[in-house]
């Protein structure tokens, strides 16, 4: 089965029953695997983000045909770059955890980029929606994947949100630390 069908088919067993899903799921092994099913799922989101963006520019006609040509190929880049850096950093919470390969969690990760690319691109909600699927279908992978406790599925699957929320307060208070520090030393 070429790599394209069997992501339409893990997107409908995904949909349907992700439970079931993660327990029939044979283990592929292959950091190749995971690169090309979230290479899909970020042209895919791409596209579909294309179409809605496309709509802003009925104006110009030439806009629509780069808009939906030049998304796939940027979501397609910016899926595969994503899921390396998401991995990573899930892994490092899931190696604190004990458990070792990254190519399973990869693999853990990759299959929640389906649920991104299905429900970002809608207007208002989608990305809430889209957060939310993702977060729950790399703890029930990991779980699976890992042997991980529900708990330590969810702090693994929350940890690069962790990491970014403590580097930006980190980030701000040197910035307002070196701006405290030049205003006192001009006055």
């Amino acid at each position: 089965m070429s790599i394209t069908n069997y992501w339409i088919e893990s997107v409908k067993k995904l949909v349907k029953q992700p439970t079931e899903f993660f327990d029939q799921v044979e283990e592929r092994g292959n950091l190749q695997f995971a690169l090309s099913f979230a290479a899909i799922s970020g042209a895919v989101g791409a596209f579909l983000s294309g179409v809605i963006a496309s709509t802003g520019y009925l104006g110009e006609p030439l806009a629509i045909p780069f808009i939906l040509l030049l998304a796939p190929i940027l979501g397609l880049i910016v899926g595969v770059i994503g899921l390396l850096i998401n991995a990573g950093l899930i892994h490092i919470a899931v190696y604190l955890f004990g458990e070792r390969g990254f190519t399973r969690t990869s693999e853990a990760v990759t299959y929640a980029t389906a649920a991104n690319a299905l429900l970002a691109w809608i207007p208002f909600l989608g990305p809430l929606l889209a957060f939310i699927a993702v977060i729950f279908l790399e703890v029930k992978g990991l779980k699976q994947f890992h042997n991980l406790s529900t708990g330590k599925a969810l702090i693994a699957a929350f940890f690069p949100i962790i990491l970014g929320f403590v580097a930006i307060v980190a980030i701000t208070a040197l910035f307002l630390g070196g701006m405290t520090a030049l205003m006192g030393t001009t006055a």
